[in-house]
């Protein structure tokens, strides 16, 4: 939800900026004389808003010339409501906002500055907890005042204590051991979290002495990194690989609320609306709460939840909103709100007889309790450190190192300094099925890499490829796979799907920035089910190569367009002694060309059905002009087996066009060495696109990983641009887009990567083999003339079809 709220504003951003809000020193608009109205909008709950109604008749009574409009939004609509009617200066003129927008809103010139210019504010903030206090404050001033605040303590089960023998823990060290010693395998956990989102385990973070950036909010490093943070989430890690946390906290599972009344959990941590939600569950559950433990300091601590009242910046009753707002600061206003569970932010209420009981303890809790970082990207903030959570729980990083990339990419969004992620001394194993010219390179990269990363060692493998995958399929099984390797780009998703390879979206460094600087084609073969699973770590494509004798033997020119493509391949022919096309083979990587400049596709976007897709128009066309050629003889027989092969007939005259890749540069150097190459981009199709198909292989990391950190660093390398320039000049094409052009790379390697701007990858699925046998099948059928090609088209896509299922 957050990151679509946060669409929505940054798109109304720049409206709201058009404003011309200024949060410097506002300037008070002159009150009009005579009775007033001003407006506020809140996202309470029934009963707050009924008892709203009573707080606003008490304002107005005291008040009698304002009248207080009250508009009630669902949670999810708020925020959009708030920006669109901002965008139209349609906006209201106060409102009760969650702790977490105050910042953002404030950022953007929409709020108005309190200190210094609304009466008595300096006495009112005087007495409020100093964690919801810090939620209005941002670049000097304060934006707002904390209206209704929460925190979360210690809830524990009375039953399962007893049982075994427990008492409430006082400190961090006795909750880590009540937590195991309350756990009883699978039947029962001494602890539980509700997930890995930041507000879950900020508590222990908090308490344990963590910070996740400086005081003045500049820097993560040291910080979310420190050792203080580092011993808290070590803390939970250990916890969690003991089995003494809930595996809930990484999805599914049963809830922290009805685990905990149930006995299953024995501990959790929450806040104060567990009350009316056991009441309504479980009416016979005894709700016991207890301070967060103490940590190595000594203090308790918790995080700061609730909301805070501000007034907008465009209000015409700037006193009668202030007016307003300190009144909802009252002690009058906090205690009627208290009647229905509203816990206050006056700090001078702690203790008092007209609180619910079990008010006391959140009351002394606030005293301590510490506000999320108050900044308008704290939502980016809280994905980092999320996301960093779960690779350390799952094992993919180090809790050190897992810090250390979320303090990265922290200070990525506070424009702060970069940060170095610490990688433990690591040997790391890497398979590949390299020729030999590319593996006495990568012996030249591996001591680059290792020069760079002194406390890692590469150990490199070659297979030949048939004896690749049962090499890597066996090893997995018996649990001795290699770290990391080298795979045909058709594996990824095969791998992928039997959960052998480990997800790097999310979890490793800079992946976003790597992937931003590749190639589409080549990139979208490591996607499978929503994720990454590797990189394109090198590719190529298939461009037209024409001979040149041929050529002007007839009068012809490299084609442009695919009409041109196959007049010239027409043109070229002479009966069986000189054919204008050859292709080598009716497997899909042979016509792909062809098929995808057509506007050919073989699948809809999310590989769920073929049908409308490799028998449709676009698809169906570019088989018949193939199949057109072929009856007409343009196109040699060779395509259905025998003959002399594409290579060789190209060389020798025989065949005027074929359409191959980079390696045919090296096979005609050493076979044809008299012979001239020439490349064309693929010809373009009837939308004006020119395209072509991608090969290669990707760069990926095995889940079984013990050197996750020193893995993610190698394969960050190996899509470096020094990577990738020293294995371009052994005829590698590099993945990188931004190599287009790069006068370093060979000359011939141009028009390759020009194709691969909108070259297309087969369709990354693990069945793509039984695909591909489809599409081999019908190609054959409809050039035998078994079948017409929407016959052929449409079995192939009711063959595939079957295989999606």
């Amino acid at each position: 939800m957050k990151a679509i709220r946060k669409t929505i504003y940054f798109l109304l951003a720049g409206t709201l900026l058009f404003m011309s809000l200024t949060a410097c020193q506002p300037s008070k608009t002159p009150e009009p004389e005579g009775p007033v109205t001003i407006t506020y909008w809140h996202t309470m709950s029934d009963p707050e808003t009924e008892q709203l109604g009573n707080v606003i008749a008490a304002f107005e009574a005291a008040n009698p010339n304002i009248t207080v409009e009250a508009t009630r939004y669902a949670y999810d609509d708020f925020k959009p409501a708030l920006l669109t009617a901002l965008a139209g200066e349609e906006g209201p003129d106060t409102a009760r906002l969650d702790i977490a927008w105050v910042s953002e809103f404030a950022d953007q010139g929409a709020l108005m500055q309190l200190d210094g210019v609304m009466p008595g504010f300096e006495e009112i903030i005087a007495g409020t907890f100093p964690g919801p206090l810090s939620t209005n404050y941002w670049e000097g001033h304060y934006y707002g005042l904390p209206q209704n605040t929460n925190t979360q303590v210690l809830l524990w089960n009375r039953e399962v204590f007893e049982a075994g023998g427990a008492t409430p823990p006082e400190t961090m060290e006795e909750f880590a051991q009540v937590a195991c010693d309350l756990t009883e395998g699978e039947e029962q956990y001494g602890y539980a979290l509700g997930g890995t989102y930041f507000w879950a385990p900020a508590p222990v973070f908090y308490a344990m002495g963590g910070q996740i950036v400086d005081d003045d909010i500049t820097t993560a490093d040291g910080y979310i990194n420190g050792p203080e943070s580092v011993a808290a989430f070590t803390m939970l890690k250990d916890l969690f690989d003991q089995g003494c946390i809930s595996p809930n906290v990484l999805g599914g599972g049963i809830g922290t609320a009805d685990g905990h009344a149930t006995g299953l959990y024995a501990m959790i941590i929450d806040g104060p609306w567990m009350v009316d939600i056991y009441k309504g569950n479980y009416p016979e559950f005894e709700v016991n709460f207890a301070p967060i433990p103490t940590g190595p300091d000594g203090t308790t601590s918790s995080v700061v939840g609730g909301e805070d009242l501000v007034i907008f910046e465009g209000t015409e009753h700037a006193d009668a909103a202030m007016k307003w707002a300190a009144f909802l600061l009252s002690e009058e206003s906090q205690k009627m709100m208290a009647e229905v569970g509203v816990i206050p932010t006056l700090s001078g209420l702690t203790g008092d007889p007209s609180m619910p009981e079990y008010f006391a303890v959140f009351l002394e809790q606030l005293e301590t309790a510490q506000a999320r970082v108050p900044h308008p990207k704290w939502g980016d903030m809280d994905g980092a450190i999320n996301n960093a959570f779960q690779r350390m729980l799952r094992g993919d990083q180090s809790v050190q190192a897992a810090l250390d990339q979320a303090a990265g990419e922290i200070n990525e969004l506070l424009g702060a300094e970069p940060v170095e992620v610490s990688v433990e001394p690591a040997a790391i194993t890497y398979w590949h099925t390299m020729s030999d010219p590319e593996t006495e390179q990568l012996g030249n990269v591996i001591a680059a890499f290792e020069a760079a990363n002194p406390n890692i060692t590469v150990e490199a493998t070659r297979y030949a490829y048939d004896d690749f995958k049962p090499a890597l399929l066996t090893a997995l099984a018996g649990e001795e796979g290699p770290d990391t390797a080298r795979l045909d780009i058709a594996w990824v998703s095969e791998f992928a799907d039997q959960g052998a390879l480990m997800q790097l979206d999310g979890v490793m460094p800079g992946f976003e920035e790597i992937i931003a600087g590749t190639f589409p084609g080549p990139l979208s073969t490591n996607y499978w089910e929503g994720h990454y699973y590797g990189l394109p770590q090198n590719t190529n494509t298939q461009v037209l190569l024409w001979n040149r004798e041929v050529f002007e033997a007839g009068g012809a020119t490299p084609p442009e367009t695919m009409e041109e493509f196959a007049q010239v391949a027409c043109d070229l022919t002479e009966g069986e002694e000189q054919y204008g096309y050859a292709l080598g083979g009716t497997y899909f990587w042979a016509p792909a060309p062809v098929f995808y400049a057509m506007g050919g596709q073989i699948v809809d976007d999310d590989i769920t059905t073929a049908d409308g897709y490799i028998n449709g128009p676009e698809s169906v066309a570019a088989f018949t002009m193939l199949k057109d050629l072929f009856d007409q003889g343009c196109i040699s027989p060779n395509v259905l087996g025998g003959g002399i092969g594409t290579a060789d007939g190209h060389a020798t005259g025989l065949y005027a066009m074929i359409i191959d890749g980079p390696w045919m540069v090296d096979i005609y150097k050493g076979n044809y060495p008299e012979f001239e190459v020439n490349f064309a981009p693929i010809p373009t199709g009837p939308d004006g696109t020119t395209s072509s198909v991608v090969g290669g292989e990707d760069l990926v990391i095995f889940e079984g990983t013990e050197h996750a950190d020193a893995a993610m660093k190698w394969a960050a390398f190996l899509l470096s641009e020094e990577s990738q320039k020293m294995m371009a000049e052994v005829g590698v094409i590099p993945t990188l887009s931004g190599l287009t052009g790069d006068p370093s790379m060979p000359e011939y390697f141009a028009v390759f990567l020009e194709q691969l701007e909108t070259a297309q990858a087969r369709v990354p699925h693990p069945k793509w083999g039984d695909m591909d046998g489809a599409i081999n099948n019908a190609f054959q059928r409809m050039l035998r003339g078994d079948q017409s090609v929407q016959a052929a088209l449409d079995q192939a896509a009711e063959e595939i079809d079957a295989l999606l299922q």
